[in-house]
C-alpha cells in the first residue's frame, strides 16, 4: 500500500517540533511493514530561523525504507506555507 504523510518541515528541520518526530516515526514504522511511504514536505531548513527555506535540499531523498519529497514554498506568512507544488507531487504519485 501506498502511504503519503504530509507535514510542514522534515528533517534536517529538528528544531520543528514534535510534528516532524512523528511523521519519521510513523514512515519508519509503517514501512518497517513492507509499505510504500512518503513524506511530503516543504523546503523549510528552521535551523537558520523558523521562516528560512533553503533550496539546496535534496528535492527527493530516500532514508532507511521512506521517502522525503521536498517542494520549494511559494510564500508564508508566519506559519501558513503556500505550497501548490506539494498537492501537484501528490496527485502525480497517488493518482495515476
Amino acid at each position: 500500500m501506498k502511504v503519503a504523510l504530509v507535514c510542514p518541515a522534515s528533517l534536517p528541520a529538528t528544531q520543528f517540533g514534535g510534528i516532524v518526530f512523528l511523521a519519521v516515526d510513523l514512515a519508519r514504522e509503517i514501512s518497517e511493514m513492507g509499505h510504500e511511504v512518503t513524506i511530503y514536505t516543504t523546503d523549510l531548513d528552521f535551523s537558520n530561523g523558523p521562516n528560512k527555506f533553503s533550496k539546496i535540499l535534496p528535492r527527493i531523498e530516500k532514508l532507511e525504507k521512506f521517502k522525503i519529497n521536498r517542494t520549494h514554498t511559494w510564500f508564508s506568512l508566519k506559519l501558513f506555507f503556500f505550497n501548490p507544488s506539494m498537492y501537484n507531487e501528490i496527485k502525480n504519485d497517488y493518482l495515476v
